[in-house]
């Protein structure tokens, strides 16, 4: 055997060290207590993400106890996000999915379906700050309509949904709101409080929720308690106070822990202050949270937390599952992103709904760019772009030649 040969050798025989290595932290990060979790079920999940068809993406059923599926900042959006390569997210791909994973699970694997907040657009009309577009208004009604037929378990209520929170928890408009778009009862806000002059009716800071299931260890059901924060942030004069989410947490969560098996945090916060939620609250099961994130951290453990983040409009939808011991607590987890493209259909129903908000969204949009001077942007009147205003100031050839001789 000449050197070049035994080069070669060693070569691969560290490759084979690395290869061997990187199998065993993944197989202890899919697992704590390998043999009790269905480790084959969970690396099929992982591969299934990007898998072609909503069947494949759905995974098996790998012994999980329950799950958590999850969005965030929709933005007043329920159609896709506009993008022109792949468009992705939009209420009626999220409501099929979620409709699927129930038809395919049932008993086996419980969900609740929950939002972590940006559920509404802040579009501000033109010179009134503070002051949201008609076409704005009309889009988060038609969130509060869509999302009380496919409903949710839980709404965080984040800093960015101050504005028209403003307006729908009127305490004098707030009952007739319930009645039109029961969904409201379901948002939730511990550490957003009403100064003492405002007339805002004050939001829960948690809610339990009870689900059944058959892998709950020895109980038939088990209860869930949801507390939600947000990042500090000025109220201006929208009537809301922003306090401190860690400290919030601290004082409502001995109370929720009494009544629930597993408590989760939903946070529209940065990971920095997610991790001072769980620093300081370490009896805490699960953190989700968001921040208008793209690429989100990968799912972790802090202390016995599981964090984990939504992706920004929901382009991909999170689904986090749970495995529990005999006692139901916490031993494993696995989160997922489901990507919400063209291979995930409709839900029918979900699809009228948003057939006819485009149709009403696109009218207003046209007479508040009439009243305002403003246009609509040919290539995306329904303004889903980020980064992009829905509506652009005109520009005449007047004043295009008076800009270049300043």
């Amino acid at each position: 055997m000449n050197s070049v040969q035994q080069r070669f050798l060693i070569f691969c025989f560290f490759v084979a060290l690395i290869i061997g290595g990187i199998g065993i932290f993944i197989s202890k990060t899919l697992t704590s207590e390998p043999g009790k979790v269905d480790l084959a079920g969970k690396s099929k999940n992982i591969q299934a993400e990007r898998a072609a068809t909503l069947e494949e993406r759905l995974g098996v059923d790998d012994n999980a106890s329950i799950a958590f599926i999850y969005g965030a900042d929709m933005q007043g959006s329920l159609e896709q996000c506009g993008c022109k390569l792949n468009p992705q997210g939009g209420l009626a791909r999220r409501a099929k999915y979620t409709e699927a994973f129930k038809e395919k699970y049932k008993d086996n694997i419980p969900f609740l379906n929950v939002d972590i907040g940006h559920l509404f657009t802040e579009d501000l009309a033109f010179n009134k700050p503070e002051t949201l577009r008609e076409d704005a208004i009309l889009m988060n009604q038609w969130m509060l309509k869509a999302f009380s037929q496919f409903k949710l378990d839980a709404v965080n209520f984040s800093h960015r949904d101050l504005l028209y929170g403003k307006t729908i928890l009127d305490k004098e408009k707030y009952d007739n709101q319930i009645k039109e778009t029961p969904i409201l009862e379901e948002f939730i806000s511990s550490n957003i409080s009403i100064s003492t002059d405002s007339k805002i009716t004050s939001l829960n800071p948690y809610l339990i929720r009870e689900i059944n299931g058959k892998r709950f260890g020895n109980k038939p059901s088990i209860k869930v308690g949801f507390i939600g924060v947000t990042e500090p942030w000025p109220g201006g004069t929208t009537g809301f106070v922003i306090d401190n989410p860690a400290e919030k947490v601290k004082v409502v969560l001995p109370e929720v822990r009494s009544k629930a098996d597993i408590v989760v945090v939903l946070a529209y916060a940065t990971l920095g202050t997610a991790r001072e939620i769980i620093k300081q609250n370490p009896d805490i099961d699960v953190l989700i949270a968001a921040n208008s994130v793209s690429a989100p951290p990968p799912a972790q453990r802090e202390g016995k937390t599981v964090l984990v983040y939504a992706m920004h409009q929901t382009k991909n939808l999170g689904e986090l599952r749970l495995y529990l011991d005999g006692e139901g607590k916490i031993k494993d987890y696995l989160n997922r992103y489901i990507p919400l493209d063209k291979n995930i259909p409709d839900q029918i129903d979900a699809a009228k709904i948003v057939a006819t908000a485009k149709v009403e969204i696109d009218m207003t949009k046209t007479k508040v760019a009439e009243e305002e001077g403003l246009e609509v942007p040919e290539n995306n009147p329904t303004g889903q772009n980020i980064g992009q205003p829905a509506l652009t100031v005109k520009t005449t050839k007047e004043s295009s030649k008076e800009t270049k001789t300043r």
